[in-house]
């Protein structure tokens, strides 16, 4: 029987085992998935990476995992971080599937006056939905916490600049916590009808950030179509 998992730090809300184990009995696959929780990077060298047929990487690995790979597929490599691996005659091949599960989700919601995009955070899901963005002709800005060149910071984010953006899509965990509280620092005053606001936090269903966009009159979209895309896409990789 072929074995699949997730590598990640904190699994137990996780998608992907229900995800794939109702594919399996639907499809009637002979496989299974499983959950390889690790805690820091200095152990995913304990992962026993060969015992598997394929392996979906998430937060916060996706970038510290490429140092134990053997190639990259020429996306991961341009995007800087992998999601999904696949071992082929012993060789651990990194594939980023996150670009193609944004893209596809997000792509049916625009429309021709959607020409530019803010996305909170610069981590590995950050990165794909910039690639995907590169791929759609969208320009885009990153917002961050932290001070980084290039890169905007929360507090510079002022309501006229953030009223300018069609897009907003929101790459953090913020919004996981089920509260009000749990937030971006951003003008939501400043939310207007004509935006998108899309959130790649999944659970729950509407985050307060989609919330309030909803109540601005903005389109929303949660992350969970996406989820399903990109697993999806990993399964091709598995399986070609």
């Amino acid at each position: 029987m072929k074995s699949y998992g997730l590598i990640g730090k904190s699994l137990k809300h996780s998608f992907s085992p229900s995800y794939f184990k109702d594919k399996f009995k639907h499809e009637h696959i002979t496989a299974d998935y499983e959950l390889i929780e690790v805690e820091n990077p200095a152990n995913l060298r304990s992962v026993d990476f060969q015992k598997y047929s394929g392996l979906n990487v998430t937060i916060p690995f996706k970038s510290q995992i490429i140092a134990l790979l053997d190639s990259l597929s020429n996306e991961a490599i341009e995007i800087g971080a992998v999601n999904t691996i696949k071992i082929n005659e012993g060789q651990l091949i990194g594939h980023n599937t996150d670009w193609v599960g944004f893209k596809e989700s997000i792509e049916p919601l625009l429309n021709g006056s959607d020409q530019n995009a803010l996305i909170f955070g610069t981590g590995g899901a950050s990165k794909a939905v910039s690639f995907a963005l590169d791929k759609l002709d969208i320009s885009f800005e990153l917002v961050s916490r932290n001070m980084k060149p290039g890169i905007m910071h929360y507090d510079s984010l002022t309501p006229n600049k953030l009223a300018k953006y069609d897009i907003l899509i929101n790459t953090t965990p913020v919004g996981t916590k089920h509260g009000k509280d749990d937030i971006l620092p951003i003008h939501y005053e400043a939310l207007q009808p004509h935006m998108l606001v899309f959130d790649l936090v999944y659970n729950p269903p509407k985050t307060e950030l989609l919330m309030r966009a909803k109540n601005a009159g903005c389109r929303i979209k949660n992350g969970h179509e996406m989820l399903e895309k990109q697993a999806e896409a990993a399964w091709e990789i598995w399986n070609q």
